[in-house]
């Protein structure tokens, strides 16, 4: 649990960042809606850059706890599937303009935020493990960890990419077409 300052920075920033361009809110009206000091912001948040490369592994926090909801899904494709998906129901309803922040943010600050999690790389590997198993994906050419890795590394080029289109693509659509063709998923599986 986070401490309830850190938190309502967070939930306040996540409300203006929603609600205006990201990139003109200023550390002083994120103050402002949270009811506190600057000072006590940098406890928190070296600057509002941090702020904006802790919302990936808050959203990541936040997808491992929901994991539960793995086993809804029918096929270990789904399944694996569900982690892509959740991630990117969060940078629909974030926007484009936040994420193109976010993803300057991390640059700006050399934070590796962007990095795989730990217990995401490991259920997903475990999943693909499955999915090959049973025949629902048939690349076989990496081990599974790898070919987890090259999926959020597409993940990450294709969000760029509706970034600089400012929002205008179908991002969802485009990462399940790479997701099926990086997998080679059983022609009954596909849905991109």
């Amino acid at each position: 649990m986070e401490n309830p300052i850190k938190q309502r920075i967070i939930d306040q920033a996540i409300v203006l960042f929603r609600t205006q361009n990201p990139q003109h809110i200023s550390v002083s009206e994120i103050c402002q809606a949270c009811n506190i000091t600057r000072p006590t912001f940098y406890k928190y948040f070296k600057n509002k850059d941090a702020l904006f490369t802790y919302f990936y592994k808050y959203m990541g926090d936040i997808i491992e706890k929901e994991m539960i909801n793995l086993v809804c899904e029918n096929s270990y494709v789904e399944q694996l599937w569900y982690i892509f998906d959740s991630f990117i129901t969060y940078v629909e309803e974030f926007g484009a303009d936040f994420i193109s922040q976010l993803l300057i943010a991390n640059m700006k600050e050399k934070v590796l935020s962007f990095e795989i999690l730990d217990n995401l790389l490991n259920v997903a590997a475990s999943l693909i493990e499955k999915a090959l198993k049973v025949g629902q994906i048939k690349n076989n050419t990496s081990d599974p960890a790898g070919l987890y890795v090259v999926l959020c590394r597409y993940y990450d080029g294709c969000v760029q990419y509706w970034c600089s289109q400012k929002g205008e693509t179908d991002v969802r659509k485009q990462i399940r077409q790479g997701f099926d063709l990086i997998l080679d998923v059983s022609p009954e599986f596909l849905k991109g």
